[in-house]
């Protein structure tokens, strides 16, 4: 990989062999782009592109890895992936992909392609249903829950279960990381 990535021009800034070693690495370095496998020790790499879209927003990543299931791109793509390339395509493949992801392009190599039906939709909001989406919405805005019960005619406890489904399925923990989320995808003004 070092090879490849030198030969086209690419500066490795470093290397981990699994998340929680790249973190302090990623945060000290801040690359424009972490290449992360999905099968990582400790935590899975959708896992970590999520951390990772919360810690250092301005970090894109990219999945490189040997597994290309329907289900490896949906999630990865739910959760914010900026790019996914498999170790089958050439190398020319991925860093095409590399350089669309630094250039803030989303990028699936050729063949892969989310779920329309699961994602309900490109981007980091696809795996959210239409009122998920826009509770999102609203609470990116910063509306408080009981505004947002009043201006869409719902309880505050809908409202909160909405927060909690939002938060579980992007992975984040709380409104700052959200707001993060939005940021980070560049989905504030949804």
């Amino acid at each position: 990989m070092r090879h490849v990535l030198d030969a086209h021009g690419f500066d490795l800034v470093a290397e981990a062999s699994d998340a929680q070693t790249s973190f302090p690495l990623i945060d000290a370095m801040k690359p424009a782009v972490v290449l992360l496998d999905l099968r990582l020790p400790g935590m899975d790499g959708v896992t970590a592109a999520r951390e990772l879209n919360v810690r250092t927003p301005a970090t894109r990543t990219m999945i490189l890895s040997a597994y290309s299931s329907q289900h490896d791109v949906d999630e990865a793509w739910a959760a914010g992936v900026h790019g996914y390339v498999t170790k089958v395509h050439d190398s020319d493949t991925l860093t095409s992909g590399i350089r669309a992801v630094a250039a803030g392009e989303r990028y699936l190599a050729p063949g892969l392609a989310p779920s329309r039906a699961r994602n309900r939709g490109d981007g980091p909001l696809g795996a959210l249903s239409a009122r998920e989406r826009d509770v999102f919405r609203l609470l990116v805005r910063g509306l408080t829950t009981r505004l947002i019960a009043a201006e869409r005619a719902i309880s505050s406890k809908t409202v909160d279960t909405h927060r909690e489904r939002i938060l579980k399925k992007l992975g984040l923990h709380s409104a700052v990381e959200l707001v993060r989320y939005a940021a980070a995808n560049d989905i504030l003004d949804v």
